[in-house]
């Protein structure tokens, strides 16, 4: 964030499957472990669903899309590819209306 002059926003590290604070997020970005498969993708997903505010989204680092997308889109009712390069996607869902793409 310093280093992009960004001074409107924080970040952490934490693990959205088992975030059990009150506090809502406007991002969660993630590059999960594929190994781990749907045991860790899953739980990911749905936690961060509950954790992201109105407007919020969630972007993962993937190899293989179409699994996550197919479980983003099951959640949050819509998911998209918003990059491709050297075999990896950045994938994206959102709840309600993205903040990235609302007009003022």
């Amino acid at each position: 964030l310093v280093l992009n002059g960004v001074n409107n926003a924080s970040a952490r590290v934490d693990d959205a499957c088992d975030y059990s604070g009150e506090e809502v997020f406007d991002l969660i970005v993630s590059n999960p472990p594929f190994h781990e498969g749907n045991a860790t993708a899953h739980p990911l997903i749905e936690g961060a669903f509950r954790q992201l505010q109105k407007g919020g989204s969630l972007m993962l680092v993937v190899m293989r899309p179409g699994p996550y997308l197919k479980h983003m889109k099951k959640v949050f009712g819509t998911a998209e590819i918003v990059v491709q390069q050297g075999g990896y996607s950045v994938i994206s869902a959102s709840v309600g209306t993205p903040l990235v793409n609302r007009r003022s």
